[in-house]
C-alpha cells in the first residue's frame, strides 16, 4: 500500500486529501491485527 501511495503521490502528483488506499487483509494477520496495521500505516503517512 506505501508504493502505491508514493506512485500516485510522487509520480503521478495526485494530491494527498485525494487519495486512499487501503488494504483488505494481510496472510497469516488477524483482523485485528490488521486493523492494528492500517491505523500505523495511516498515522505514518
Amino acid at each position: 500500500m506505501c508504493a502505491l501511495r508514493g506512485y500516485f503521490r510522487n509520480e503521478k502528483e495526485v494530491e494527498k486529501d485525494n487519495v486512499y488506499i487501503s488494504s483488505y487483509w494481510k496472510s497469516g494477520v488477524t483482523e485485528d491485527g490488521h486493523k492494528v496495521m492500517k491505523r500505523e500505516d495511516a498515522e505514518a503517512n
